[in-house]
Parts: C-alpha cells; structure tokens; sequence
C-alpha cells in the first residue's frame, strides 16, 4: 500500500454543496456517508457547469470560454428518461447525442460527461437482455453514427448514475483536436463484445489537447477492468487496479512521470462507507496539496463495480510543473 503523504482536501459531495474545510473529507449529508447500499445516493445532475469536475467550471465557466481556452460547453437534458421503457431511451439518447454533436467536427469533440438515471435497472425488452446502461449506449453509439458516420473519433467520457429522473449529457469541445491516449491493459470501448452490449459504450480513454502552448492531458472514468472484464471483488484491490490503469495512461501519455501530476480528480463511489479508505490512499497518492479531490456518491456502469476515478492536468493553465509534450498518440 502507499504512504501517507500531507493532507489533501478533499470534497465529498451528496445531498447538496458542502462546506469546504481544509484537510478532511466533508459530508454534507451525514447520515447519507453512513449508507452502505448500491444507491444512487442524493446527488442528482441538473445540467448546470457545477454537474462537472472542479477544472471544467474554472475553464468554460457560465461563459463558456475563459483566456486560456476557446472551447464551448454544450448540455442536453431529456426530462423523466427514467420513466421511459427501455427502446423509447434508447430511442431519445440516441436524439440527445444528435442534438449535442449537431454541427461540430468529429475531431473537435474533447469530453463529455453522461449522468444516467437507473443505470443498473433491467432493461430487457424483445428477448434481448440487457441493463439501462447498454440501452443508453445503444442510443449513443448511433447517435454519434448518425452525425459523423461509420468512421467516429469519440470524445474522453465518464457515463454514471445520478439521484434524478433526466438523462443529461454534457459535452466540451474546442478548435483544437485531441490526440487519443490508450490503455493497453484495455480493450477499446468500441471493440467490445456484445457482452457488454450492442452496440458498444463509444468513448476514449484518454486525449491530450493542447491548451496555452502545453499539452494537456484528460482521462475518462476509469475502473478495475482489465481487457473488458471487471476483475476483483473487494474495495481495495479494486482501487489498486483502477491506479494501475490510470497510471499505465499517464506513462504513455508523458513518459517518466505518474499519477502525482494530475491537477483535479473527480471519484465515484457507489457505497459512500469506502470514503475514508480512499481518502487515505489518494491523499497519498496526491503529493500537489493545490489538486482538487472531489468524491461522490453514484451508481457505476456495472454493480460489480465498487469505484471509478476520472481525473485532469492542465500544465499549460494551471501551473503545474513544465512538461514536454510528446507526439501524436493516435
């Protein structure tokens, strides 16, 4: 296991915005952070910049753009999704996404964030057995084919539960064209087996993007999967093989360095009870007391899963450490 390192603040979000205090994890809910079941706690997406991670709200902001970035904010938001029967989500997913990609290039798309009501229900219709996450990316992937065709750059995405009944997609996109970073512990999203759906999840692992003249570096919510199988039951090896992939990610994107130099950091956790573990481990982990920690409470794409961490650095905007960046990675 890691050493501890000095405190980090770290933001536990659920019922609604927190105080922030220095050092510790803050609940705002406690008797929600006592819960151990697979809810989806009380955090609900409502298609505000404040659904996104810390770095995005101080990138694009209301406006959409900032002087370190030219980019746009796009969100689409399908009222009661969760109500609806399995093909008519499929069905307005699939209109959602070609409403968020109206007009922008394939290769102009940097990140999007997609909070799913009822993720982990049955979703079997017609003989085909399936959750409501497969039925949301059945509506995705062909609505990304419907825009731009067979050939698809996917953007850097995380796809989760939240508390409330809308589907709401958010979507980042810019001038500049991401270089796609992968995992080779990893298959690709779009390769996988009809296992998990058909068709696939359609997102990237990872991208870097130029930002005020360095290369930045986005990654996607990332699990314990190896190949495309979930492996391990218990948290903490879960955790130790999520750091893994996420650190196999970094090294290739900037060789010689590790998970140290990411800036923001957004963790999902489905059972609130494992917040005091991982506050340890990713205190350690994050020596930059300037990174911002947030933790939420949220159903994953698979129950089997017990974590999932997304995470950013921005050396040209934020003042990270100087970085050489590398080649094209595609």
């Amino acid at each position: 296991m890691r050493e501890r390192g000095d405190p980090v603040d770290i933001i536990l979000k659920m019922h609604r915005d927190s105080e922030d205090r220095p050092g510790v994890v803050v609940a705002s809910s406690p008797e929600a952070a006592l819960g151990s079941d697979h809810s989806d706690g009380g955090w609900a997406a409502t298609g505000a910049v404040s659904d996104l991670p810390a770095w995005a709200g101080q990138l694009f902001g209301d406006a959409g753009e900032t002087s370190c970035i030219t980019g746009g904010h796009r969100c689409v938001r399908v009222r009661d999704a969760a109500s609806m029967t399995p093909s008519e989500f499929e069905q307005e997913t699939r209109k959602a996404y070609r409403t968020v990609l109206d007009g922008l290039d394939a290769d102009r798309l940097w990140r999007a964030w997609n909070f799913i009501p009822r993720i982990n229900d049955d979703a079997s219709e017609g003989g085909v057995d399936r959750d409501r996450y497969m039925s949301f990316n059945a509506g995705r992937h062909r609505g990304f084919s419907d825009v731009h065709g067979s050939t698809v750059r996917y953007p850097v995405a995380s796809g989760v539960g939240h508390a409330g009944d809308d589907l709401v997609i958010h979507l980042l996109h810019g001038e500049k064209s991401p270089r796609v970073v992968d995992n080779p512990r990893q298959i690709r999203p779009d390769d996988y087996s009809d296992l998990y759906g058909d068709p696939p999840p359609a997102f990237a692992r990872a991208c870097l993007l130029e930002i005020s003249g360095a290369d930045a570096l986005l990654v996607s919510g990332t699990a314990s999967v190896v190949g495309e199988a979930s492996v391990h039951d218990d948290f903490v090896a879960q955790l130790e093989e999520t750091f893994r992939n996420l650190e196999v990610i970094v090294e290739r994107a900037w060789p010689g360095t590790d998970l140290s130099v990411m800036d923001d950091w957004l963790i999902y956790l489905p059972e609130i009870r494992f917040s005091e573990r991982l506050s340890d481990e990713i205190s350690a982990l994050v020596r930059d007391t300037d990174a911002v920690v947030e933790i939420r409470q949220q159903r994953l794409c698979r129950p089997e899963l017990l974590v999932e961490i997304e995470c950013a650095a921005f050396p040209g905007c934020r003042g990270s450490s100087n970085r050489a960046p590398i080649g094209d990675s595609r």
